[in-house]
Order: structure tokens, then C-alpha cells, then sequence
């Protein structure tokens, strides 16, 4: 009876750990292929993204104020 329990438990055991393998060599590979498929990031200009910041603020501002 105990062997039968020690044999289950290591048959689970590694049931679990081949599953958890095959599950990270899954997400390895489609990470790989995401990367490999993504658009490149598009350039952003530092002087863009301080305008639409302080635009953002100023509309922020106003609408505030007129509360």
C-alpha cells in the first residue's frame, strides 16, 4: 500500500514538472516569435512628448477652472 502511494506521487510529480517544462519552453518560443513578427518602436521625438505634455496640462488646467 505504501509503495502503491510512493508510486503515485512520484508519477504526479513528474507528470507536473514535464507539464510545467513544455509550458515554459511554450512561452519562450512565443515570445521569440512576438518579438519576430512586432513592428519596431516608432522613434518619438523628446520635443513632441514635452508639447503634448504641457497641452495635456494647459486642457487639464482649463477644465478645472470652468468647474
Amino acid at each position: 500500500m505504501l509503495e502503491q502511494g510512493i508510486m503515485v506521487m512520484i508519477t504526479g510529480m513528474a507528470t507536473v514538472f514535464i507539464f510545467l517544462v513544455i509550458l515554459a519552453l511554450l512561452m519562450v518560443l512565443s515570445s521569440k516569435i512576438i518579438i519576430r513578427f512586432s513592428p519596431p518602436p516608432l522613434p518619438e521625438s523628446s520635443s513632441h512628448s514635452h508639447d503634448l505634455i504641457a497641452v495635456i496640462a494647459t486642457a487639464i488646467h482649463q477644465k478645472i477652472k470652468n468647474k
